[in-house]
C-alpha cells in the first residue's frame, strides 16, 4: 500500500499520466535528470497492486459471509462519509440516497470492482487448482501467460486484458500466488536472489521507459507501466518472494495491515483525491521538484495519508463490526435453512 500511494503521488501528483494525453502537465519532461528519477521510482513502485493480489493468491481467499460483509462495510462507510463531508461543504445538508449501495463495487474504484469479482470466483479457482496435477498447473499457468502477456500486453487485446486493470489480470496474478504456494518447496530462491531479481527487473523496466521518454514516445512509455507487463509481473513475484522468505514478527505491522485497504479508499476517493493531488501540483510549482520544502511537504502528506487513514479505519471498525457480525450470523442461518431444504 505504501508503494501504491507513492505510485499515485507520481502518476497524479507529478502528472506522469498526462504525458500520454494532450493536456498540460507539470511533469519535468524538459529536465531529463528529474524525469529519470521519477520514472525510475515509478518502475519500483508499480508492483504494489500485483503484490497485493499475490498475497491473496498465496494464502488463498477463503470466502465467508463475514468476509463479504466486511468488504461491503468498509466500502459503504467511506463512500457515504465522503458524500456527507462533500455535501456539508457545498450545500450545508446531507441528502441520503442509495447510490453507494446500488453501485457499491463500481463507485469504490476499479480495484474494488475486480477484487470483489475475484473473491466470488475464488472458490472455483481454489477447487480447480487443488485438483490439478503439477503438470496441469504448469500448463494452465502457461495458458494464462499467453492470454495476459502475449494477447493482452503485447497485442493489446482489450477484450482479454490490454492494460492489467481488469479481472483477468487478478485471476492471472491470483493463480501465480497459488502456484507459488504449491511449489514453494521446490523454489530455491533465497532473500538475496529475490531482491536482486526485483531490482534488476525494475531497473530494466526503468531503462525501457527512459528510452521511450528520450524518444518522446509517451504512449509507449505509459504502456510499459501496465500491470500485465511481463517485467512488472516478474518484479512483483520477486518482491513478494523476498518478503515471503523474511521472518518479520511485529504486532504494529499486523495492526496496521488490517486497515491498509482504507488507505486506498480514502486517498483515491473523489473528494480527498480532488484536494490532495491539486495541492501536490501547486507544491511542485511553488518550490520545485525535490527541493527541501517540496520533499518535506510531500513526506508530511504521505504520513498523514498512511497514519491518518489507518487511525480513522480503527474507529470505523468499532462502528461497523457489530453490524457485520449481526449480518453474518443472519446470512449463515438463512444459508443453513436453504441447504436443509435442498437436502430434503
Amino acid at each position: 500500500m505504501i508503494f501504491i500511494v507513492l505510485h499515485h503521488f507520481i502518476v497524479h501528483g507529478c502528472q506522469l499520466a498526462e504525458l500520454n494525453s494532450r493536456h498540460a502537465t507539470i511533469f519535468p519532461k524538459n529536465d531529463f535528470t528529474l524525469s529519470a528519477i521519477l520514472l525510475t521510482c515509478n518502475a519500483f513502485f508499480i508492483v504494489g497492486v500485483n503484490v497485493f493480489i499475490l498475497i491473496s493468491g498465496y494464502y488463498s481467499i477463503k470466502i465467508k459471509w463475514k468476509t463479504v460483509f466486511s468488504l461491503l462495510a468498509v466500502c459503504l462507510f467511506y463512500d457515504y462519509a465522503q458524500m456527507y463531508v462533500s455535501d456539508l461543504l457545498t450545500s450545508d445538508h446531507f441528502e441520503w440516497h442509495f447510490g453507494p449501495v446500488y453501485r457499491i463495487f463500481i463507485r469504490s474504484g476499479w480495484f474494488i470492482t475486480c477484487y470483489m469479482a475475484l473473491m466470488f470466483l475464488s472458490p472455483i479457482l481454489n477447487k480447480a487448482i487443488d485438483h490439478f496435477s503439477d503438470r496441469e498447473k504448469i500448463y494452465v499457468l502457461l495458458g494464462l501467460c499467453l492470454l495476459n502477456l502475449w494477447f493482452g500486453f503485447h497485442l493489446r487485446a482489450d477484450l482479454i486484458n490490454d492494460t492489467g486493470y481488469k479481472l483477468m489480470q487478478f485471476i492471472f496474478i491470483y493463480y501465480i500466488g497459488r502456484c507459488l504456494n504449491n511449489f514453494e518447496d521446490r523454489i530455491k530462491w533465497n532473500v538475496f536472489k529475490s531482491i536482486a531479481g526485483y531490482i534488476v527487473c525494475s531497473l530494466v523496466l526503468a531503462g525501457i521507459v527512459l528510452y521511450y521518454f528520450h524518444e518522446k514516445q509517451f504512449k509507449d512509455l505509459w504502456i510499459q507501466f501496465n500491470y500485465n507487463n511481463p517485467l512488472v509481473v516478474l518484479s512483483s513475484v520477486f518482491l513478494f518472494w523476498t518478503f515471503r522468505n523474511l521472518q518479520i514478527r511485529s504486532k504494529i505491522v499486523n495492526w496496521c495491515s488490517s486497515s491498509v485497504l482504507a488507505v486506498y479508499l480514502i486517498h483515491e476517493s473523489p473528494f480527498v483525491g480532488g484536494v490532495l493531488y491539486p495541492f501536490i501540483i501547486k507544491t511542485h510549482k511553488k518550490y520545485g521538484f525535490f527541493s527541501f520544502e517540496d520533499t518535506a511537504i510531500l513526506f508530511v502528506l504521505f504520513l498523514v495519508i498512511m497514519v491518518g487513514s489507518i487511525l480513522v479505519d480503527k474507529i470505523r471498525v468499532i462502528i461497523t463490526n457489530p453490524m457485520v457480525s449481526w449480518s453474518s450470523r443472519k446470512a449463515e442461518k438463512i444459508q443453513c435453512l436453504i441447504e436443509d431444504r435442498i437436502q430434503k
